[in-house]
């Protein structure tokens, strides 16, 4: 797949994601390199380089950071199909596809 990965800041604790799911997110974009940069001057210790922390945090420019505002769970990821799951117009739309594939 093609696309721009980035890193999303989520900042509230009632929110549980999962790798596999889908959602929308609205948010602000950030490739400015000094809002990125680590500032936690209580873990000192060994293992944490330069290097580590490069590669737990890469650079901006590479890949962006999206803080987000509001984060909204998506049924399913197909825009043909309506998000309201067990409509009329849900049901119609199902229906259209199946007869769509068959043929």
């Amino acid at each position: 797949e093609k696309g721009v990965p980035c890193i999303v800041r989520v900042y509230s604790n009632n929110i549980e994601l999962k790798t596999t799911d889908c959602v929308e997110i609205v948010g602000v974009l950030s490739i400015d390199p000094q809002l990125a940069a680590i500032f936690d001057d209580n873990t000192q210790d060994d293992m944490l380089d330069q290097e580590e922390l490069q590669a737990h945090e890469p650079p901006p420019s590479l890949v962006p950071r999206l803080h987000a505002v509001v984060i909204h769970p998506l049924k399913h990821n197909n825009p043909h199909i309506p998000s309201a799951l067990g409509s009329d117009s849900y049901k119609s739309a199902v229906g259209h596809l199946m007869e769509d594939a068959c043929s």
